[in-house]
């Protein structure tokens, strides 16, 4: 289970990372047209999407890796674009861009590294949540960390009686 979190989310980092800083960089249309391709896409519930985008593309691992990926995706970009954002207009940048610095030597030397921090964060949330929520709930509430012949998480556990 663990490696089809860390796809789902290599998935939508490295695809949310670059949607979000094209759009912190080339402003006008460009981000303009991304940000709200990434509205409709939050504007739907996530489960509906992920299971139309199942439908769609037909039932495996890969294609629901996928789906999620999807329904995740504009968290990255709104995170990735805000940060780009940030960057861009702080002094050292500015003392770049006159310096003669390019585009992409802006975007790759100067804010990436510096725009890395909130999408670290984002996605260790992403991996603990994911990890957190595969582990089945017990009666009294809490999470059952190891399978025991005797516990509510056995096979049959939930429909015996308490004794």
């Amino acid at each position: 289970m663990l490696p089809f979190i860390i796809r789902r989310l290599a998935i939508s980092v490295v695809v949310g990372t670059v949607l979000g800083f094209v759009a912190g960089f080339f402003r006008g249309v460009v981000e303009i047209a991304i940000m709200r391709l990434m509205d409709i896409v939050l504007t739907l519930p996530s489960l509906l999407l992920a299971i139309v985008i199942v439908a769609i593309l037909g039932p495996g691992l890969m294609n629901a890796l996928l789906a999620v990926a999807v329904v995740v995706l504009p968290h990255h970009v709104r995170i990735a674009r805000a940060a780009v954002i940030t960057e861009t207009s702080k002094d050292y940048v500015t003392a770049a861009r006159v310096s003669g610095a390019g585009t992409l030597r802006l975007m790759f030397k100067e804010v990436l590294p510096n725009c890395m921090a909130p999408l670290i964060v984002q996605s260790t949330l992403g991996v603990s949540t994911t990890h957190q929520a595969r582990s089945p709930p017990c009666r009294n509430g809490a999470r059952c960390w190891r399978m025991r012949a005797n516990s509510c998480c056995a096979p049959g556990g939930w429909s015996r009686s308490p004794a």
